[in-house]
């Protein structure tokens, strides 16, 4: 029996390379939400990638960028430099104002 690794029939997809200076659509980021519990964006400066969080993540990158989370959190999103679709190394985390109240 042959050993074929699993790479090689399916592919191999790395990390997006995370060149930083994006900046988010504030428009984008007041679409409607769209997952099963989401509650707020969050926005990759490093690969320009949007994500939805749902209230139990929210909470704790709150706690990662050193504030509470708002009341009316469709107002704000998250800022990171990193994601789980990137190879971004800059751990910091913000909470940032759509510019709608």
């Amino acid at each position: 029996m042959s050993s074929i690794k699993k790479s090689e029939i399916l592919g191999h997809c790395g990390k997006a390379v995370a060149t930083g200076g994006h900046s988010p659509n504030l428009v984008k980021l007041q679409i409607p939400l769209t997952g099963p519990g989401s509650v707020i964006y969050t926005f990759c400066t490093g690969c320009g990638n949007y994500h939805e969080l749902d209230q139990k993540s929210a909470a704790e990158y709150a706690v990662l960028a050193g504030t509470e989370l708002p009341n009316n959190v469709l107002s704000w999103y998250f800022q990171t430099a990193l994601c789980d679709c990137c190879d971004g190394t800059d751990p910091s985390i913000s909470l940032e104002s759509i510019g709608t109240k």
